[in-house]
């Protein structure tokens, strides 16, 4: 019984590994096809067009495009780490009735549409003059990115015992070195999980950076890609070089993580 257990669990983690996995493998075939198809071809192609990634370098300024977005999530992508961990570590320290109207405060937050705070953050944007520069893009991270970072950081670290904590502030640990070395070394799994998470969200941006961006040398790779599509959106093999060349990164940055986000538990003891 368990065997068959085991090989229904398998088998239904290789069906939705492929399901994922498809979209990537066709959008990289598709890439290499000629100029003028219009369809991802699975037969008949005479061999590998790579020209296509040579040629999104030169007609998107993908180098610039993509030196803008590294620059967002190198600054963006620790910082709303650092804010969200430390705000999620402050309430965990709370007194019961302050940490419940705090995190009801959080999950509220969660249910705002960005689209109710564009006007807001346009007009904060024009009087501290970040508009029209790639810190209106990191500005986000100050504030922790999204609530659900914080979350996810209080809830590893709930599962914590206390006595943990206890035992350093007794020692005369201060907040930040109960945050630093207690805190934060047993909740690794948390932390990649959020990079992951805030990454994607500042890496594949598309939204905020149309509303606060004008400079054409400010664009990131989103943005490009929208170029790509303008330019010649009958093009599909270029589209898709262009699609594959944003994807890179976020394979990467997965592959690292993936030694703590892929576990089954989340505070590593």
């Amino acid at each position: 019984m368990n065997k068959q257990l085991s090989a229904g669990r398998l088998s239904l983690a290789i069906f939705f590994a492929c399901a994922f996995l498809l979209p990537v493998v066709l959008a990289v075939w598709g890439s290499l096809g000629q100029v003028g198809d219009v369809a991802v071809p699975l037969a008949g192609r005479a061999g590998p067009d790579w020209q296509n990634y040579r040629t999104v370098f030169q007609t998107a300024q993908m180098v610039q495009l993509t030196a803008n977005s590294l620059l967002v999530v190198i600054l963006g992508v620790p910082l709303a780490t650092f804010v969200a961990s430390l705000a999620a570590f402050a309430i965990t320290e709370q007194p019961q009735p302050t940490k419940r109207w705090l995190l009801i405060f959080a999950i509220i937050t969660m249910l705002v549409p960005p689209s109710a705070v564009w006007l807001v953050r346009f007009w904060l944007f024009e009087q501290i003059g970040l508009l029209d520069t790639l810190g209106a893009l990191i500005f986000p991270a100050l504030a922790g990115g999204n609530s659900l970072f914080v979350l996810i950081y209080y809830w590893a670290w709930s599962r914590i015992p206390a006595e943990l904590f206890e035992a350093a502030r007794i020692d005369g640990a201060p907040f930040l070195t109960r945050w630093w070395r207690v805190g934060l070394p047993v909740v690794r799994p948390a932390t990649a999980a959020v990079v992951l998470l805030s990454f994607t969200l500042f890496w594949g941006n598309f939204i905020e950076p149309v509303l606060f961006i004008y400079d054409p040398n400010k664009y990131t790779l989103p943005i490009g890609l929208q170029l790509l599509n303008q330019l010649d959106s009958s093009n599909r093999p270029l589209l898709l070089a262009g699609a594959v060349i944003a994807m890179i990164p976020a394979v990467l940055v997965f592959g690292v993580a993936q030694r703590w986000f892929l576990r089954g538990e989340w505070v590593d003891g």
